[in-house]
């Protein structure tokens, strides 16, 4: 097994989206409940909010669904394309949102459950996120954070890098930097270690720093988007070099 150096970006924004005519009806409901499915990745840490809910509720049953980060959002796209399968609630990674705002159709609108009455609760540009070009709401933001980095202070410190978090924090102010200390830890060449997890969450992290992602409202704009090409050829860059510990998303 690798271990890595966890110099790896964590994406602390998701959405809450609720996709419509995808569910699996009355053969997943038991007997005088009504089941909710919420389709989640990675740790939402909502499990006490269920046991809360179900016991204001308990005529409600919540079961959560729980995948790896890529693999949920493949599953949703072909869930959507298919018109079947999905949970009844869909978490979305904002890295991941333009793609599905650019189908509202496919989606229940939050405009529609009360959305106007709950908006002020979220910043403009969060609430934005969600919302298609035609107004849609598609789901409300489970969280405001910024990208944090994580990194294994110990193996930092034993390729002759800095440990303290201060420090660190000054090695990158770019990403080209931030290659360039990758280069530097590998230099060490400690046993079975990575730079960073795998290639997903990097270009996905360099993506959702630029101005325009893979979508421009309901447009895709992959072929003319410098933003996408930028964030390809960092990342090609980076596996290149060897810092990824190829570790799926």
């Amino acid at each position: 097994m690798r271990k890595v150096a966890l110099a790896a970006p964590l994406l602390a924004a998701a959405l809450l989206v609720s996709a419509t005519g995808c569910g699996n009806d009355a053969a997943d409901k038991p007997a005088g409940k009504t089941k909710i499915t919420i389709a989640t990745f990675g740790d939402f840490g909502y499990q006490a909010l269920y046991k809360e809910y179900m016991t204001a509720n308990p005529n409600i049953e919540v079961v959560e669904r729980v995948t790896k980060t890529e693999d949920h959002h493949k599953n949703l796209v072909t869930h959507l394309a298919t018109n079947t399968g999905s949970s009844d609630i869909e978490a979305i990674e904002e890295g991941w949102i333009g793609q599905f705002t650019s189908q509202p159709a496919k989606f229940n609108n939050w405009m529609d459950f009360g959305g106007a009455e709950v908006k002020s609760q979220w910043p403009d540009w969060k609430w934005k996120a969600a919302t298609a070009n035609n107004g849609t709401v598609l789901g409300l933001g489970t969280d405001v954070g910024g990208m944090a980095m994580c990194y294994r202070k110990d193996l930092f410190e034993k390729a002759g890098l800095p440990g303290d978090r201060e420090a660190v924090s000054k090695l990158w102010p770019t990403w080209d930097d931030y290659i360039a200390t990758g280069v530097k830890f590998n230099a060490a060449k400690l046993p079975g270690t990575g730079f960073f997890d795998g290639p997903q969450v990097i270009y996905r992290s360099i993506l959702g720093q630029q101005p325009i992602g893979i979508y421009d409202g309901e447009k895709v704009v992959v072929e003319t988007n410098p933003g996408v090409k930028k964030a390809w050829d960092q990342t090609i860059k980076a596996m290149q070099l060897g810092l990824s510990a190829k570790i799926e998303a």
